[in-house]
């Protein structure tokens, strides 16, 4: 499944790949493990995104973006920030979210990418 999406004078292709049934890396039930790619200019990044749907849309693609657009977001608070938030009960599994969202920031700013402006962008237009 693959969606272009026109936002800032920039095209960003945002595309699925089902990898299968696993659980995931954070644990609890299984889901729907599908790789996401996220391209622009040239340029990709890919991260791991579970889900108990079967079957990605445009719709749903366009609702991954924004999400990983909202985990990049978190990338740029402080860890104690971070978890004020959230409420992580465990530090490990704190840090190891944290770690996840300032990865997807770096991800999108490689892509000069804004994932606050892009966030807002897509909660506006595809009413997500």
């Amino acid at each position: 499944m693959k969606t272009n999406i026109e936002w800032n004078g920039k095209s960003i292709i945002v595309s699925s790949r089902h990898i299968g049934i696993d659980t995931p890396a954070w644990g609890g039930d299984k889901k729907h493990h599908y790789k996401i790619t996220i391209a622009c200019d040239g340029k990709k990044f890919t991260s791991d995104y579970w889900t108990p749907d079967a079957k990605m849309n445009i719709r749903g693609l366009r609702e991954v973006l924004e999400t990983l657009c909202m985990d990049a977001t978190y990338g740029d608070m402080t860890i104690d920030e971070f978890n004020s938030e959230l409420c992580y009960e465990k530090v490990s599994e704190c840090i190891k979210a944290y770690n996840g969202c300032k990865e997807t920031l770096e991800n999108f700013k490689s892509l000069f990418i804004n994932p606050y402006d892009l966030g807002d962008y897509l909660r506006e237009k595809y009413d997500i």
